[in-house]
């Protein structure tokens, strides 16, 4: 007779308790808003907090400080890198080899090909792609943070790098880069590093969110690009864009090694 009323009170006591956390929340974000706005050491107080809190502060009265904290990971690329480490290895494992985006088929179609020996995803998360790489006889590796490569459960090559600063060694026929450009504190250090591991007839995916909605309140995507300005960063770094497509509210570049 007393479990129902009993299930209920459990109930009623998890929402309360839920509802003081998120005002306990809400009164610490607006202290850190105060003593960040306009202060000439926020970048310091930023460095400082937690990331669980910088994230929630990126978001707080509607992404107010968002592109501030994103100026500020841009040029704190070691920061940047831990921030994301701690955020990709607590989110569920993604990088599936979903067919029904246009990204992949093209991946696919090359991967068929035969013309692709060696192929690297840059940013792999949970390494799909990578395996649907191999199991076309590809020398493929995935490339992402140590805390993300220690998740990886398939039976892959893998590396862990910090992306920011370093590259595998070597060169390979395919370049994947999906849902990482965006992430990266210095875009053209980045694609230079992406010239250095390629070689002649090297073809290079990359995507970068288009839209400001993925930019508002999302401190932690550093960038957002149109078709043009994707076109010309790519261009400048020694590929040539072959094709550019819209695609989950990113644009993906299709680019060939073209050398300087």
């Amino acid at each position: 007779m007393l479990t129902r009323p009993l299930g209920l009170v459990g109930k009623v006591l998890r929402r309360c308790a839920r509802a003081a956390v998120e005002v306990g929340w809400r009164a610490r974000l607006g202290y850190r808003f105060r003593q960040c706005t306009g202060r000439p050491d926020r970048d310091a107080r930023y460095g400082r907090l937690p990331f669980e809190e910088l994230r929630r502060l990126a978001e707080f009265r509607r992404g107010i400080l968002a592109a501030d904290i994103s100026r500020f990971l841009r040029e704190n690329p070691r920061h940047n890198t831990a921030f994301q480490q701690w955020w990709f290895s607590r989110a569920t494992p993604e990088g599936k080899l979903d067919l029904s985006l246009r990204m992949y088929q093209v991946l696919s179609d090359l991967l068929e090909s035969g013309r692709i020996r060696s192929f690297v995803d840059l940013g792999c998360n949970a390494g799909e792609v990578v395996a649907a790489a191999a199991r076309q006889g590809v020398e493929a590796l995935g490339v992402d943070l140590p805390d993300v490569v220690r998740r990886v459960t398939l039976p892959i090559k893998t590396m862990a790098r910090d992306l920011n600063r370093e590259f595998p060694p070597g060169t390979y026929d395919l370049i994947l880069c999906r849902e990482v450009f965006e992430h990266v504190s210095d875009a053209d250090a980045f694609l230079a590093r992406c010239f250095g591991i390629a070689h002649q007839g090297t073809i290079l995916l990359l995507s970068c969110p288009y839209t400001a909605r993925q930019f508002d309140s999302n401190a932690f995507h550093l960038r957002v690009l149109s078709a043009a300005e994707l076109r010309q960063a790519v261009e400048r770094h020694g590929f040539i864009v072959r094709d550019l497509f819209r695609e989950h509210e990113s644009h993906v570049a299709v680019a060939e090694w073209c050398g300087r």
